[in-house]
């Protein structure tokens, strides 16, 4: 999973933002694999957003863009795959919560983690007036298209096994989430 840090003051994974903190600060941005989050640099602020919405937006773009350039819109199986392997793919990984609360247990309780539906309000907090527009960061210009929960429930229903895998593993961490939300770097 891409994860990218802004000015060296924000740090965000893929699907929380990164697009619109583009708009600031692209050519001071660096980017990791969440496989080095022990060597990423100390932030002030981290950002995330709630864990299933966290898949479901994943596997959405991940998989509209698999099967817009494969035209293998009857198999998933593929890109599945990739969302259950400890390595996950760019969007998405399944212990990345894991990674940043571990990653903010070594650095300190003074990294602000800050949901994604506060970052506006965080970068207006540092000087920032960009206006937010959601049809900036849409999609639909793809031929074969669902939205999320089209998509999610497709899924779901052809690929029980593999979804329900991963709701599991979304439970595990939602407890992560709630620690960095809560600034509890208790040990789990």
């Amino acid at each position: 999973m891409d994860i990218k840090i802004y000015n060296n003051t924000v740090m965000v994974p893929v699907k929380c933002g990164s697009r619109y903190l583009d708009k600031i600060w692209e050519s001071e941005r660096i980017k990791f694999n969440h496989f080095e989050y022990l060597e990423f640099p100390k932030v002030k602020y981290i950002v995330v957003r709630e864990p299933m919405s966290h898949l479901i937006t994943a596997l959405h773009t991940e998989i509209l863009v698999f099967i817009n350039e494969t035209d293998k819109n009857n198999n998933f199986n593929h890109k599945l795959k990739d969302f259950v392997s400890p390595h996950g793919v760019t969007h998405w990984c399944v212990r990345f919560y894991e990674y940043f609360y571990y990653y903010k247990k070594k650095y300190g309780e003074d990294i602000q983690v800050v949901k994604l539906d506060n970052l506006t309000e965080l970068l207006q907090n540092l000087g920032y007036n960009i206006e937010y527009t959601p049809n900036d960061y849409q999609f639909k210009k793809y031929k074969i298209w669902w939205s999320k929960e089209e998509l999610f429930e497709i899924l779901k229903n052809t690929y029980p096994n593999e979804i329900n895998w991963l709701i599991d593993k979304v439970k595990i961490q939602n407890v992560y989430y709630n620690k960095l939300l809560n600034n509890n770097v208790d040990i789990i």
